[in-house]
């Protein structure tokens, strides 16, 4: 007979909770915001800021969804995938891999870095190879890997949106400020919604990348986990670090079923109440403010300058001129923080693939009952194996900067669509009422990932016609 518990009750403040959700954000705000929506306003305008506004949105339900399983099961997102088929788990591991095993982001921030110190092109590809390392050593290298993350991320990303607010305001226009505006309705210079000629490969790519994107999203149930919120208080911990599972009382809602009585039900929706405001103040407020702000720096510095180049050239042209503006050492702090927040998002990339793959050993291990697997090796072992990935991709002259993070971010784009319809089925089916989510957020979810694959369609199948 299954034996009854209550929600644990949550003792504290926003502000304790702040967190994962700022990780998931600053480990992804270096490829949608700095990159792809300023280089889509910097050629089209404004008009096309409405899908930031929505890309964003979709993405803050998903990680509400996917912390809400982890919270009330106890369980990592990686087992609520296992539940709906036993190979999903290695779905995810694939998707990642494809997504995000296209190094962009690290051969983005050696672009900035060579250009900034003068290094010469045919040196770019190890100075990419260099920073790819820097990344994978940070995580292969010491112990307390998501303390360290969150701790720098609680650094950076406070400063960086501080030096970005002090451009904004530098450059500040009322008029452009409206047109700013008028584009989150869709209103832009001469066309509305879509201008014409718009490659739907890098709107797509700053659609799927807008906050944080594709398997990245997941990194928020392991987060969740860290910080033991909900029943994840009684979750097996995997220590990455000291190569072994902490074993809890074994949680699992075929042996233990979650009280509906009224104090349980209140417990659970005051701590999704505070995730609530986490997520919206932090991952969606903050996120949306970044990507607006250096949307408006891009448009405003680069936009009216003859002969814009097509590519990531921008990033230079901007920078040139912060510097005759603001001055040399704005320019430097401008690239640093564009070089930090790519970094980021590398760093992010080969943690979340070691991450899942450390959580499918797990899930397979309980599942069947072997052996414990060496988690740490497992999840060394999955950096590892993307940083080859990466260096290969270099190495064989893979390495421009705009066609790497597109590919990937299309790619990622049906790795959301794949999370959006599997949380959504978890979610409803297999939690206790009570705890499930609303009609409402059940079709925000549908239409989130109707959404991606109808512009993965277009964009993939577009192109052969």
């Amino acid at each position: 007979m299954k034996s009854e518990r209550e929600f644990p009750a949550f003792k504290g403040n926003l502000f304790q909770l702040i967190g994962p959700s700022l990780v998931t954000l600053g480990l992804g705000i270096g490829s949608g915001e700095f990159v792809l929506w300023p280089f889509l306003a910097s050629q089209y305008g404004f008009g096309i800021m409405w899908a930031a506004v929505i890309g964003i949105t979709f993405q803050a339900i998903l990680l509400l969804e996917i912390s809400r399983y982890s919270v009330v099961t106890g369980e990592s997102i990686v087992h609520g995938f296992r539940k709906v088929h036993r190979l999903l788990p290695f779905w995810l591991l694939i998707s990642t891999i494809i997504g995000f095993g296209w190094p962009g982001f690290a051969a983005t921030a050696a672009y900035l870095f060579s250009s900034l110190f003068g290094i010469s092109s045919e040196n770019k590809v190890f100075v990419s190879i260099i920073l790819l390392l820097i990344c994978g050593l940070a995580l292969l290298v010491g112990k307390s890997t998501y303390k360290r993350i969150e701790s720098l991320q609680k650094v950076i990303l406070p400063l960086s949106f501080l030096f970005l607010t002090f451009l904004f305001l530098f450059y500040f226009r009322w008029d452009t400020f409206q047109a700013l505006l008028l584009g989150l309705l869709g209103q832009g210079n001469g066309y509305n919604w879509l201008p014409s000629g718009i490659d739907m490969a890098v709107l797509l790519g700053a659609f799927a990348y807008a906050g944080s994107g594709g398997n990245f999203l997941l990194g928020q149930s392991f987060y969740v986990i860290e910080r033991k919120l909900g029943n994840t208080k009684h979750s097996d911990t995997l220590d990455i670090d000291n190569d072994i599972v902490k074993e809890r009382e074994d949680f699992s809602l075929k042996k233990h079923s979650i009280s509906s009585s009224l104090a349980s039900i209140r417990n659970f929706r005051k701590l999704r109440f505070f995730q609530f405001l986490e997520t919206g103040l932090v991952f969606w407020g903050i996120g949306l403010l970044t990507i607006l702000m250096l949307v408006y720096i891009a448009f405003v510095t680069v936009n009216s300058i003859p002969g814009l180049p097509k590519g990531f050239d921008f990033l230079l042209r901007e920078a040139d001129v912060i510097r005759s503006g603001v001055g040399i050492l704005a320019m430097i702090i401008f690239v640093f923080v564009g070089i930090f927040a790519l970094l980021s998002v590398q760093l992010g990339a080969l943690d979340i693939m070691g991450r899942l793959a450390a959580w499918t050993a797990h899930a397979e291990r309980k599942d069947s009952g072997k052996q414990k697997w060496h988690i740490s090796r497992v999840y060394k072992l999955a950096v590892f194996a993307q940083l080859v990935a990466g260096m290969s991709i270099f190495s064989m002259g893979f390495a421009e900067p705009q066609s790497l993070i597109v590919t990937g971010a299309v790619f990622n784009a049906l790795a959301m669509a794949v999370i959006a319809f599997v949380v959504l089925r978890i979610n409803s089916t297999q939690l206790p009422e009570g705890y499930r989510p609303s009609i409402f957020t059940r079709l925000f979810l549908f239409i989130a990932g109707l959404s991606y694959i109808v512009l993965f369609g277009v964009t993939v199948f577009g192109g052969l016609f």
